[in-house]
């Protein structure tokens, strides 16, 4: 239900310079006052852990299997080929997506891709098993990882807890804390279930977050659709 409302104020430029960052996350531990504030939004939903504890650990390789599961799987790896954006006619027309510049490719990596690559590679061994190696490699670095449960289950649980990491990742690049999302684990069934056995019905995780300081931050690098794209005025 839509209500009349007066505009607050708020920093826009925090918008424009959002971006998910996934290289060259510092491992040191996350200072608990950058934790405590952004975990503000979550009511006590948001758990921090440092890497090098047991827990952590247990994320990040349980992050590594559900990857390559799905990856392996056919299904999930088509999907993933229709979101990858191949060369500069491809980003410019579509204007979201996976590019090579958001896979943090490197110059020289990124240019072959584009120029030689299409969907269809995707689904190749080769584009797997190297996808499978970085995210590893990804999965093994950093300060640790947030873990984002919701209240429940319904529609407008998961609604908030959306709501809630928005407001937290527009705040991330004013602490120099990189967010990389890796939630393979809550997508796999059998992940899923793994998830479930271990811990009591009450926790339920909407997130698993890969996180690390990250100096220089760097800008955004994806292009973005206009406005006049997916809004109406009436």
């Amino acid at each position: 239900t839509l209500h009349p409302a007066t505009p607050r104020k708020y920093p826009l430029k925090r918008l424009v310079m959002r971006r998910t960052v996934k290289s060259r996350l510092q491992s040191r531990v996350i200072a608990t006052a950058t934790v405590d504030q952004l975990a503000r939004p979550f009511n006590g939903r948001l758990f921090y852990f440092p890497a090098g504890t047991r827990h952590a650990d247990c994320i990040a390789e349980g992050a590594i299997e559900a990857f390559r599961a799905q990856t392996w799987r056919a299904e999930a790896q088509l999907e993933l080929s229709r979101w990858v954006r191949f060369g500069t006619r491809e980003c410019a027309r579509h204007r979201d997506g996976i590019t090579t510049a958001g896979m943090e490719t490197g110059p020289l990596a990124g240019w072959y891709i584009d120029t030689f690559l299409s969907a269809q590679d995707v689904l190749s061994k080769t584009f797997r098993e190297k996808g499978i190696d970085k995210t590893a490699a990804q999965a093994r670095s950093g300060g640790g990882w947030f873990i984002i449960t919701s209240a429940g289950e319904s529609v407008a649980d998961i609604v908030a807890t959306g709501r809630r990491f928005q407001r937290m990742a527009l705040l991330a690049r004013e602490h120099n804390l990189a967010i990389h999302p890796m939630t393979q684990q809550l997508e796999e069934e059998t992940f899923r279930e793994q998830i479930a056995r271990a811990h009591g019905p009450g926790m339920i995780p909407q997130f698993i977050l890969r996180v690390g300081y990250r100096d220089p931050y760097p800008d955004p690098v994806n292009p973005r659709r206009p406005v006049s794209r997916f809004l109406v005025e009436p």
